[in-house]
Protein backbone atom coordinates (compact mmCIF):
# COMPACT_ATOMS: atom_id res chain seq x y z
CA UNK A 1 0.00 0.00 0.00
CA UNK A 2 3.03 2.59 0.49
CA UNK A 3 2.43 4.00 -3.22
CA UNK A 4 -0.72 4.66 -2.66
CA UNK A 5 -0.52 6.04 0.92
CA UNK A 6 2.12 8.29 -0.49
CA UNK A 7 -0.37 9.46 -3.13
CA UNK A 8 -2.62 10.42 -0.10
CA UNK A 9 0.38 12.50 1.67
CA UNK A 10 0.55 15.34 -0.28
CA UNK A 11 -2.73 16.25 1.03
CA UNK A 12 -2.52 15.91 4.72
CA UNK A 13 -1.22 19.51 5.21
CA UNK A 14 -4.15 21.12 4.22
CA UNK A 15 -6.29 18.61 6.52
CA UNK A 16 -4.24 19.09 9.51
CA UNK A 17 -2.86 22.59 9.09
CA UNK A 18 1.05 23.28 9.46
CA UNK A 19 1.85 23.20 13.03
CA UNK A 20 -0.23 19.92 13.09
CA UNK A 21 1.58 18.02 10.68
CA UNK A 22 5.11 19.14 11.93
CA UNK A 23 4.27 18.20 15.13
CA UNK A 24 3.37 14.59 13.48
CA UNK A 25 6.53 14.08 11.57
CA UNK A 26 8.37 14.49 14.62
CA UNK A 27 5.86 11.80 16.42
CA UNK A 28 6.52 9.42 13.83
CA UNK A 29 10.43 9.77 13.71
CA UNK A 30 10.27 9.54 17.51
CA UNK A 31 7.82 6.66 17.57
CA UNK A 32 9.73 4.54 15.00
CA UNK A 33 13.47 5.55 16.56
CA UNK A 34 11.74 4.00 19.71
CA UNK A 35 10.28 0.63 18.24
CA UNK A 36 13.69 0.16 16.21
CA UNK A 37 15.66 0.46 19.88
CA UNK A 38 13.28 -2.21 21.60
CA UNK A 39 13.00 -4.67 18.71
CA UNK A 40 16.81 -4.14 18.17
CA UNK A 41 17.56 -4.65 22.19
CA UNK A 42 15.87 -8.20 21.75
CA UNK A 43 18.23 -11.40 22.61
CA UNK A 44 17.65 -14.61 21.62
CA UNK A 45 15.61 -16.62 21.21
CA UNK A 46 13.88 -13.88 18.89
CA UNK A 47 10.33 -14.12 18.35
CA UNK A 48 8.62 -15.28 15.46
CA UNK A 49 7.78 -11.78 13.24
CA UNK A 50 4.22 -11.07 12.15
CA UNK A 51 4.21 -8.31 9.51
CA UNK A 52 1.01 -6.48 8.87
CA UNK A 53 0.24 -6.67 4.82
CA UNK A 54 2.78 -10.16 4.25
CA UNK A 55 1.34 -12.24 2.10
CA UNK A 56 4.58 -14.61 1.74
CA UNK A 57 7.17 -16.53 4.52
CA UNK A 58 10.43 -18.01 3.19
CA UNK A 59 12.25 -16.18 0.37
CA UNK A 60 9.53 -14.87 -1.55
CA UNK A 61 8.60 -13.06 2.29
CA UNK A 62 12.47 -12.05 2.73
CA UNK A 63 12.25 -10.36 -0.82
CA UNK A 64 9.20 -8.56 -0.07
CA UNK A 65 10.40 -7.18 3.60
CA UNK A 66 14.05 -6.14 1.69
CA UNK A 67 12.11 -4.45 -0.86
CA UNK A 68 10.18 -2.17 0.76
CA UNK A 69 12.92 -1.52 3.37
CA UNK A 70 15.19 -0.58 0.35
CA UNK A 71 12.32 1.98 -0.62
CA UNK A 72 12.34 3.68 2.77
CA UNK A 73 9.96 1.52 5.28
CA UNK A 74 10.88 2.11 8.69
CA UNK A 75 8.58 -0.96 9.65
CA UNK A 76 10.51 -3.09 7.19
CA UNK A 77 13.76 -2.00 8.22
CA UNK A 78 13.27 -2.88 11.43
CA UNK A 79 11.78 -6.24 10.58
CA UNK A 80 14.81 -6.73 8.15
CA UNK A 81 17.22 -6.31 10.98
CA UNK A 82 15.32 -8.72 13.03
CA UNK A 83 15.79 -11.30 10.03
CA UNK A 84 19.21 -10.22 9.40
CA UNK A 85 20.07 -11.37 13.70
CA UNK A 86 18.12 -14.43 13.04
CA UNK A 87 14.60 -13.78 13.24
CA UNK A 88 12.13 -16.11 11.13
CA UNK A 89 8.91 -14.26 9.47
CA UNK A 90 5.72 -15.90 8.98
CA UNK A 91 2.79 -15.57 6.40
CA UNK A 92 0.86 -13.43 7.92
CA UNK A 93 -2.27 -11.82 5.35
CA UNK A 94 -4.50 -13.93 2.77
CA UNK A 95 -3.24 -12.54 -0.69
CA UNK A 96 -7.36 -12.10 -2.15
CA UNK A 97 -7.69 -10.16 1.37
CA UNK A 98 -5.02 -8.07 0.49
CA UNK A 99 -5.80 -7.75 -3.18
CA UNK A 100 -9.47 -6.70 -2.13
CA UNK A 101 -7.83 -3.97 0.22
CA UNK A 102 -5.87 -2.40 -2.57
CA UNK A 103 -8.83 -2.42 -5.64
CA UNK A 104 -10.36 -0.14 -1.98
CA UNK A 105 -7.22 1.83 -1.69
CA UNK A 106 -6.81 2.62 -5.00
CA UNK A 107 -10.06 3.98 -5.46
CA UNK A 108 -9.94 6.44 -2.48
CA UNK A 109 -6.96 7.59 -3.91
CA UNK A 110 -8.72 8.64 -7.44
CA UNK A 111 -11.09 10.66 -5.38
CA UNK A 112 -10.59 14.34 -6.22
CA UNK A 113 -11.05 16.19 -3.41
CA UNK A 114 -8.43 15.80 -0.80
CA UNK A 115 -10.54 16.76 2.11
CA UNK A 116 -13.05 13.74 0.78
CA UNK A 117 -10.04 11.65 0.59
CA UNK A 118 -8.65 11.92 3.83
CA UNK A 119 -12.36 11.91 6.33
CA UNK A 120 -13.12 8.91 3.50
CA UNK A 121 -10.21 6.99 4.51
CA UNK A 122 -10.25 7.85 8.54
CA UNK A 123 -13.80 7.08 8.51
CA UNK A 124 -13.59 3.48 6.81
CA UNK A 125 -10.80 3.07 9.96
CA UNK A 126 -13.20 4.14 12.67
CA UNK A 127 -16.11 2.45 11.49
CA UNK A 128 -14.49 -0.70 11.36
CA UNK A 129 -15.28 -1.99 7.75
CA UNK A 130 -15.56 -5.68 7.33
CA UNK A 131 -12.85 -6.01 5.29
CA UNK A 132 -11.05 -5.29 8.22
CA UNK A 133 -12.72 -7.61 10.38
CA UNK A 134 -11.77 -10.56 7.72
CA UNK A 135 -8.13 -9.43 7.88
CA UNK A 136 -7.94 -9.53 11.40
CA UNK A 137 -9.89 -12.90 11.87
CA UNK A 138 -7.35 -14.68 9.08
CA UNK A 139 -4.82 -12.93 11.08
CA UNK A 140 -5.70 -14.41 14.37
CA UNK A 141 -5.85 -17.93 12.41
CA UNK A 142 -2.76 -17.72 11.19
CA UNK A 143 -1.02 -16.99 14.29
CA UNK A 144 -2.70 -19.66 16.29
CA UNK A 145 -2.23 -21.89 13.83
CA UNK A 146 1.74 -21.48 12.96
CA UNK A 147 2.82 -19.88 16.76
CA UNK A 148 4.60 -22.69 18.44
CA UNK A 149 3.72 -23.50 22.21
CA UNK A 150 7.45 -22.39 23.15
CA UNK A 151 7.14 -19.75 20.85
CA UNK A 152 7.03 -15.90 21.31
CA UNK A 153 5.72 -13.80 18.49
CA UNK A 154 5.91 -10.17 17.20
CA UNK A 155 2.88 -9.06 15.41
CA UNK A 156 3.63 -5.66 13.87
CA UNK A 157 -0.10 -4.17 13.34
CA UNK A 158 -2.05 -1.20 12.59
CA UNK A 159 -3.42 0.54 15.31
CA UNK A 160 -6.68 0.61 13.24
CA UNK A 161 -6.92 -4.10 13.24
CA UNK A 162 -8.47 -5.33 16.45
CA UNK A 163 -6.37 -8.73 16.30
CA UNK A 164 -6.15 -9.24 19.98
CA UNK A 165 -9.55 -10.46 20.78
CA UNK A 166 -10.21 -13.15 18.26
CA UNK A 167 -6.77 -14.71 18.96
CA UNK A 168 -6.86 -18.01 20.95
CA UNK A 169 -7.04 -17.94 24.72
CA UNK A 170 -4.22 -19.88 25.49
CA UNK A 171 -1.85 -17.43 23.83
CA UNK A 172 -0.87 -14.34 26.27
CA UNK A 173 -0.07 -10.84 24.83
CA UNK A 174 1.47 -8.10 25.53
CA UNK A 175 0.60 -4.60 23.85
CA UNK A 176 3.80 -2.18 23.48
CA UNK A 177 1.49 0.49 22.71
CA UNK A 178 -2.10 0.56 23.53
CA UNK A 179 -4.05 1.03 20.22
CA UNK A 180 -6.69 3.00 21.62
CA UNK A 181 -4.59 5.58 22.54
CA UNK A 182 -3.22 5.68 19.21
CA UNK A 183 -6.56 5.87 17.68
CA UNK A 184 -7.43 8.59 20.11
CA UNK A 185 -3.92 10.77 18.38
CA UNK A 186 -5.12 10.04 14.90
CA UNK A 187 -8.56 11.28 15.45
CA UNK A 188 -7.26 14.55 17.50
CA UNK A 189 -5.08 15.15 14.71
CA UNK A 190 -7.19 14.94 11.96
CA UNK A 191 -10.60 16.13 13.52
CA UNK A 192 -10.49 17.60 16.78
CA UNK A 193 -9.45 20.94 18.22
CA UNK A 194 -7.71 20.27 21.35
CA UNK A 195 -4.31 21.11 20.92
CA UNK A 196 -3.29 20.20 24.48
CA UNK A 197 -4.95 16.77 24.10
CA UNK A 198 -2.97 16.28 21.22
CA UNK A 199 0.47 16.94 22.95
CA UNK A 200 -0.61 15.27 25.47
CA UNK A 201 -1.33 11.65 23.35
CA UNK A 202 2.02 12.92 20.86
CA UNK A 203 3.84 12.68 24.25
CA UNK A 204 2.53 8.87 24.83
CA UNK A 205 3.62 8.14 21.47
CA UNK A 206 7.24 9.48 21.47
CA UNK A 207 8.03 7.34 24.93
CA UNK A 208 10.06 4.47 24.68
CA UNK A 209 8.58 1.20 24.94
CA UNK A 210 8.75 -0.91 27.82
CA UNK A 211 7.80 -4.70 28.06
CA UNK A 212 9.16 -8.14 27.90
CA UNK A 213 8.13 -9.74 25.21
CA UNK A 214 8.65 -12.86 27.07
CA UNK A 215 5.77 -12.39 29.52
Amino acid sequence: MGSLDKSLAGNRLDVMGRERWELHQQVIVRYWQEVETWCLSLEAPLPAIYQDGLLADGELGRKIIQENAARGSVNFRIVNQLMEKGAKIRKTEDVLLLKEEYSRALRLAQTPSPWDRMTARVGCHFDKNDLLERRDHYIAQTIGRTLNADETGLLFIGAFHDVIPMLADDISVNELKDRHRIIAYYHELLTGRDDRQLRILAGYLSEPICGNPKT
